[in-house]
């Protein structure tokens, strides 16, 4: 069920980039742009939020750990990319329950998609660690250009749906500037 909707909005989200390009190279159709933008914009943020879906449930089926789904959705990412990804993984037992991994890894998969999309980077990096204080700190970082949270299109709910899915595990997370260039996203969740 879950690869034939996909199938579907792989379609949808084809024919209505297809759509948008149409609009933008011919003046006939200027007027239609914002509304074929939008069709574009929300099909393709549709059929990435089913491709996510589809790895979540196999990844329960799978009854996979919290490192192996990573690997994988670093290996995914790698594959779609000419972004060089790096995992850096000091954490050799995770001690998160199944419901914080599953939105630990959603948080991780829209960041990396974020830096995919926006970013215009050469390079990323996963980094999880414990701190000294026991709290799992995630930070994804990037050397693009660096996300300007004051210039955010009010399309674009992906930030947002990243913060709800931190505030729903009582997880902190933050947007900052990385050095010298990029952003980082910094996750933070405090063991009980």
């Amino acid at each position: 069920l879950h690869d034939s909707i996909a199938q579907v909005l792989g379609f949808l989200r084809l024919k209505s980039a297809q759509l948008h390009s149409l609009c933008k190279n011919q003046s006939a159709y200027s007027a239609l742009l914002p509304l074929s933008e939008d069709l574009a914009s929300y099909t393709h943020y549709a059929y990435q939020q089913t491709r996510e879906l589809i790895t979540a449930s196999r990844l329960a089926y799978q009854e996979l750990d919290f490192a192996s789904a990573l690997n994988k959705v670093m290996d995914e990412f790698s594959h779609q990319s000419s972004i060089s990804f790096e995992l850096d993984n000091r954490v050799a037992h995770f001690k998160v329950s199944a419901k914080h991994a599953m939105q630990l890894l959603y948080i991780i998969r829209e960041s990396l998609s974020n830096i995919v999309r926006h970013s215009h980077a050469s390079s990323a990096q996963v980094r999880i660690e414990y701190l000294n204080s026991g709290a799992l700190q995630i930070c994804i970082c990037d050397n693009g250009r660096g996300i300007q949270l004051q210039n955010k299109r009010s399309d674009s709910f992906g930030l947002e749906i990243m913060q709800e899915r931190a505030e729903r595990i009582g997880a902190e997370l933050r947007f900052v500037a990385n050095q010298p260039q990029g952003t980082c996203v910094i996750l933070l969740l405090e063991q009980h």
